[in-house]
């Protein structure tokens, strides 16, 4: 969305609250004090007086270390490679391509990346035991193993380091944190009542141990609406699996939308709430995401400036989600299947990490879905029977 229309979105969203507003005050009350009390965000952000020196999803990744006793908040990865993509692919191609990856990324952050921490070897992955993130290229196995320590490594440069190291240097296109979300902010505000709350949430498992992870691969004629296409048949799948008939609700999911890092916020995102029953259809979704559009900058705005408890907030939203969906999506460039998982036990019962490969044609999916409650019915889904944990290196 450029500028442009981002200031029309805006101006509008101005004229519906000041309209809400308006109706609300009491006739006692004159109505010229209506700018003055909407100016006084405004007057804050000027000020900055408000914002705090860690953000929400930050400390969020800080309060997960603690909770399974770690150093590190990790992301487990692997990626798979076909024989032909195979042979485009070295260990001295691939440290170069790191290395333009720690360039840019040192020149948007405070915790500068000082080693590339790529490995020939099973030993000396697991040898490595505080990084930023560190690779071993399976060149025999036609696998690339990788641990990202997600409380440095935010949304934005996971998608940055997948198309560094696999995508030929893909364009990126996140979203920036802008001033003017200030107007989506304030709609969020005002209609926090209408977000999906649960009042019976799925039990969840207390052990790492019984954690499951499953992966589907499947692939569909590239339309319009590839990311509508995307989520429904994925939250489709996540009702029948999660039984939600047989509960009566529907299911409600997470979308994390990741925003550009900044020198003081590593994880910098948006959310955007979506709900889902039998009655839905592709277009269905499409409407709901595109209504609720101003959720993601709305949320952005206020959990980058730390308008929200540190303490509680991205918490207290994740256990009001049955799964949390994050979608990478890639060029066809190579044949190369990415799959990623948390080793922790999450504060939600389903994490489902979609890699996206868009060809002209065709998108090709994987899915991969980290299982943290005990109502989870896998049906057709294949258990993923791949170590990532690599003995809690």
């Amino acid at each position: 969305m450029n500028h442009q229309l981002w200031l029309q979105y805006g101006r509008n969203i101005l004229w519906d609250i000041f309209h809400k507003i308006y109706a609300k005050i009491p006739q006692n009350i004159p109505k010229y004090t209506i700018p003055i009390v909407c100016g006084f965000p405004i007057l804050y952000y000027a000020t900055k007086k408000w914002r705090y020196s860690i953000t929400v999803e930050d400390n969020y990744q800080q309060i997960i270390n603690k909770k399974n006793n770690t150093s590190q908040s990790v992301i487990d990865s692997i990626a798979f490679f076909d024989s032909n993509s195979i042979n485009t692919i070295s260990y001295e191609s691939m440290y170069v391509k790191l290395s333009r990856f720690n360039e840019n990324y040192n020149k948007l952050s405070a915790n500068k990346i000082t080693n590339i921490n790529l490995f020939k070897t099973k030993k000396e992955f697991l040898n490595c035991k505080q990084y930023h993130y560190k690779i071993w290229l399976d060149l025999e196995n036609h696998r690339f193993y990788g641990k990202l320590n997600h409380e440095l490594i935010g949304g934005s440069n996971i998608g940055k380091f997948c198309y560094t190291a696999f995508a030929n240097e893909q364009k990126d296109n996140f979203y920036h944190t802008q001033f003017y979300y200030i107007f989506a902010a304030i709609k969020l505000i005002l209609l926090r009542n209408q977000l999906p709350k649960i009042k019976q949430p799925l039990p969840l498992f207390e052990n790492i141990m019984n954690i499951e992870r499953y992966i589907t691969r499947e692939s569909f004629k590239r339309k319009n609406n590839v990311k509508a296409t995307m989520i429904y048949h994925i939250m489709q799948r996540l009702y029948y699996c999660l039984n939600m008939k047989s509960i009566g609700r529907d299911l409600v999911c997470i979308l994390p939308i990741a925003f550009y890092n900044t020198k003081t916020i590593n994880n910098n995102i948006g959310i955007l709430w979506v709900t889902f029953n039998e009655t839905d259809t592709v277009d269905s979704i499409k409407r709901k995401m595109e209504k609720n559009a101003y959720q993601i900058f709305g949320s952005n705005f206020l959990l980058s400036n730390g308008l929200l408890s540190t303490k509680s907030s991205s918490k207290n939203t994740r256990k009001n989600a049955d799964a949390i969906i994050t979608i990478l999506f890639t060029d066809e460039t190579n044949n190369i299947q990415i799959s990623w998982t948390y080793p922790s036990v999450a504060d939600y019962p389903v994490y489902v990490a979609v890699h996206s490969r868009l060809a002209e044609n065709t998108v090709h999916l994987t899915q991969t879905y980290t299982v943290n409650t005990p109502n989870f019915v896998p049906g057709e889904l294949q258990k993923v029977q791949h170590n990532y944990l690599f003995e809690n290196s």
